[in-house]
């Protein structure tokens, strides 16, 4: 400590030493930035209030265009769904009451056409719904429910109940957007959305989409202790985050002078007009908070300035030394004639430095070499060998352009089930395999191992190489990916000789037309042309393709697993390859879904059908396929036999009300909404239950009731055809002359005379 007190008054007693010179030096540049920076705190102290003014105003510019811009993007979006072709589609077969020839593939095209733009964060979108008034059907981005359902289950407002939605189509406008409203949902939460409405005439369904107003506001809107109010272009009330704020009205007088900036109750209002929307936006901010911004700026800025000057003093004291040391030793190193180690990395002090030493340091070597009086002499030889090294590119285009070749193709199947459960990739996997293919073969001269695809490892080796040493390489292998059956089963493809200069495509493709023989074994097989001549496809003959067909549509799970089970022993019998029985298995399992779509079956009563379907790419042997035939046809069975029950119930149902409530003004939607079921599906059940259609069943009722008050009272006739549902006589006449052949009054007198 005492040491450096001296150098530091011996550096301040001489004013021409070069440490005083550079402190001197940079204190000036610092006072005089210091200066600068005082004359430019003192400007922008008086300004600070209207920088903040401003700084608020860009904030409320930014946010306003924000919400034009999202306000903008969600209309194009809405457009392009009212318009889009499936929505067109359901909306004229809904229009016809046709819910029993729904296209619900186009449905579920529309439903995921609306999850992929509400899962876009950027929208900001909590649903987007489309509105078929007629019937009340609504379809959003979980697909397809009654519209009454939907708004008290999920879409639950105070502010905006079913009968909301219904009233809009009868509104006069295209296209509004809704003050926003607590919306409560089945899971429990409550959001506050936005929601915008377009329709277009004919105006017989529409759009909404439901904005996340909380998720807009955290984004667009981001100023602390401010509050924001959206008013739409007629001055009503959209979106406000403080209920404090002061009523629309009373906004509109503030800013009818269309000021954007005002001061009112202690409050800052700012205002920005939406270019597109017309819409008001208003930010608030109270007068406190814009003077402690302003008192907190000043403050900061003042302690800057003295924490900047405070720092420019010292590293002017630090950079002072640190190039003042180093002159110094460089001089004490002249002075001495002694090379000395120099402090800093200032990179011209330290070429200087070295070069001094070296000047030293030569002065030094020639007085020894004087007084020694010996001779060095310094001999240096370099010997630089240049090895050329082959890379593996070029040793691929020696083998195979410069002499025959073949391939051997490894076709990986991989137990993705078992894998799964000991945690394993198929990467990992095959990145194994391809290792110790690419080892195992290393032997034969010029061979090569790559991997083409991730379930395909492809060597190509010379042609060279004798057949027989070829085999028994192969037939090691096998053995070797024998005893991993339980993970992956491989089939080893092995090509004829190819001659130089073909092109390696054609053997690739020869190599993988010999894969596809491979046969439905749970073991590694070795495949070669002599495998490829496989036997023919025999899907179900056309006798038992019928009989299965109508067992299948009878429930008979017992009968179609039979015949599935003869038809797996058939093909193994013929040595079919494993392609062709999974060509059999998917056709088989195609024909099956058909026939439960034909019944019409709740998508979640097939679930467990649809979780069944997955476990066949578990099967490697006709057992295993006959396993999964066995349960898969055996839910198939139980889900049709469920489904015909239910239609007879439906069809007794049905024929049990007509004849309670016949008298009565009764269609077929009425007995439809009954049952819990369409109109259209109850008419094509009767059809097809009965072989009469709904109308025909309701007249055979009341004509056969109108005979036996013919044949009972006195009733006039006109009594009669009202009192079995007809209200004009005329129609009761003629729907009676038309199953009887009779007019009702003939039919009383015949009747009568008959009895005398």
């Amino acid at each position: 400590m005492k040491e450096r007190l001296r150098k530091m008054t011996t550096w301040i007693s001489n004013p021409y030493s070069l440490f005083i010179r550079l402190l001197f030096g940079f204190l000036m540049i610092v006072l005089l930035l210091t200066s600068i920076n005082v004359v430019s705190l003192l400007i922008l102290s008086q300004n600070n209030k209207e920088e903040i003014m401003s700084y608020n105003r860009l904030l409320l510019s930014n946010a306003a265009e924000a919400y034009e811009n999202q306000l903008s993007t969600v209309k194009s979006l809405l457009f392009n769904i009212y318009f889009d072709q499936n929505t067109t589609t359901l909306s004229v077969k809904l229009s016809l009451n046709m819910m029993d020839r729904l296209d619900y593939l186009k449905a579920s095209q529309l439903s995921s056409k609306i999850e992929t733009s509400v899962e876009n964060p950027s929208l900001y979108l909590d649903n987007i719904l489309v509105y078929y008034i007629s019937p009340s059907y609504v379809i959003s981005k979980g697909g397809g429910s009654e519209a009454a359902s939907l708004f008290e289950r999920e879409f639950s407002s105070h502010s905006y109940p079913p009968v909301f939605w219904k009233q809009q189509l009868d509104e006069p406008y295209e296209y509004h957007v809704f003050e926003n409203g607590a919306f409560s949902f089945s899971s429990g939460y409550t959001r506050e959305l936005i929601p915008i409405v377009l329709k277009m005439t004919p105006r017989n369904y529409m759009a909404i989409a439901f904005l996340d107003a909380g998720r807009m506001n955290q984004s667009f809107h981001q100023v602390p202790g401010s509050e924001l109010t959206i008013l739409d272009k007629d001055g009503e009330l959209l979106y406000s985050t403080s209920s404090e704020w002061p009523d629309a009205n009373l906004l509109q007088t503030l800013f009818a002078d269309e000021e954007d900036t005002i001061v009112h109750q202690n409050h800052y209002y700012f205002m920005q007009r939406g270019t597109d929307t017309g819409f008001t936006y208003v930010s608030s901010l109270p007068v406190s908070s814009i003077r402690s911004q302003m008192s907190s700026l000043n403050l900061t800025s003042a302690l800057l300035l003295i924490l900047s000057v405070c720092c420019g003093i010292l590293v002017s004291i630090y950079y002072t030394r640190r190039m003042d040391a180093p002159v110094k030793e460089i001089v004490s190193s002249l002075i001495s004639n002694k090379p000395a180690s120099l402090s800093g990395n200032i990179a011209e002090f330290k070429l200087i430095h070295h070069q001094i030493t070296h000047l030293i340091q030569e002065k030094n070597d020639i007085l020894s070499d004087l007084v020694r009086k010996k001779a060095l002499l310094s001999n240096y030889s370099y010997l630089h060998k240049v090895k050329r090294i082959k890379s593996d590119l070029s040793e691929l285009s020696e083998t195979f352009t410069e002499q025959p070749y073949r391939l051997i193709l490894f076709q990986l199947n991989f137990k993705k089930t078992v894998l799964k459960q000991h945690k394993m990739s198929t990467e990992q996997v095959a990145y194994a395999l391809k290792e110790y293919i690419e080892l195992a073969m290393g032997g034969f001269t010029l061979s090569h191992t790559l991997q083409i695809e991730n379930d395909q490892i492809l060597t190509m080796a010379s042609g060279d190489v004798p057949m027989s040493k070829l085999e028994e390489k192969l037939h090691k292998l096998k053995k070797v990916f024998d005893q991993d059956t339980l993970y992956c089963l491989v089939s080893i493809a092995l090509s004829r000789v190819y001659p130089a200069h073909t092109a390696l495509g054609d053997a690739y493709d020869e190599v993988l037309d010999i894969a596809k023989t491979a046969k439905l074994v749970e073991e590694t097989q070795l495949l070669t042309l002599a495998d490829t001549g496989e036997a023919e496809y025999h899907p179900f003959l056309a006798e038992k393709d019928q009989e299965f067909y109508m067992n299948l549509q009878a429930g008979n799970a017992s009968m179609c697993i039979e015949l599935v089970h003869r038809m797996l022993d058939y093909m193994a019998l013929k040595e079919s390859s494993a392609l062709r029985f999974r060509q059999f298995a998917e056709q088989t399992i195609e024909t099956t879904l058909q026939v439960i779509a034909a019944h019409r079956m709740e998508i979640e009563d097939q679930t467990e059908l649809y979780n069944s379907i997955g476990l066949l790419d578990d099967c490697y042997t006709t057992s295993q396929l006959k396993q999964f035939f066995t349960r898969f046809l055996s839910i198939s069975g139980s889900l049709i036999q469920s489904k015909k029950e239910e239609q007879n119930d439906t069809t007794d149902g049905a024929m049990s009300y007509l004849e309670e409530h016949y008298a009565e003004d009764i269609s077929l939607d009425i007995v439809a909404s009954h049952l819990g079921i369409t109109g259209a599906y109850l008419s094509a059940l009767m059809k097809e239950k009965t072989g009469v259609n709904f109308s025909d069943h309701l007249n055979n009722i009341r004509i056969r009731k109108a005979k036996e008050l013919l044949d009972s009272t006195d009733l006039s006739i006109q009594e009669i055809g009202q009192r079995i549902g007809y209200r004009n006589v005329t129609s009761f006449i003629r729907m009676f002359k038309k199953l009887t052949a009779l007019t009702p009054g003939d039919y009383r007198k015949k009747s009568r005379l008959q009895k005398m």
